[in-house]
């Protein structure tokens, strides 16, 4: 539901697109610190900088992220904001 209501685009891990790399790249590490299986990744438009996770079991969630969050932050901002650092 919230993939449709937001737009968002999912990131297929084959990706060539460098931002969708590191986007995947951040919550891969960030999910491996945690010791969870990695989330369903995507990418709304938005000029916002936000991001949110959702999902009804640990297995079955998504990490979505605006475009305007990828546009601000860098990886190490992106991993401090979420207390891993």
């Amino acid at each position: 539901m919230a993939k449709m209501v937001m737009g968002v685009q999912l990131i297929d891990s084959s990706t060539r697109d460098p931002g969708a790399q590191r986007l995947l790249g951040v919550v891969g590490r960030l999910t491996r610190s945690a010791g969870l299986p990695m989330p369903q990744v995507g990418i709304y438009d938005s000029g916002d900088p936000n991001a949110f996770a959702t999902g009804p079991t640990r297995s079955r969630a998504l990490v979505a992220v605006s475009s305007g969050l990828l546009q601000r932050m860098d990886d190490a901002e992106v991993e401090v904001c979420s207390g891993t650092r």
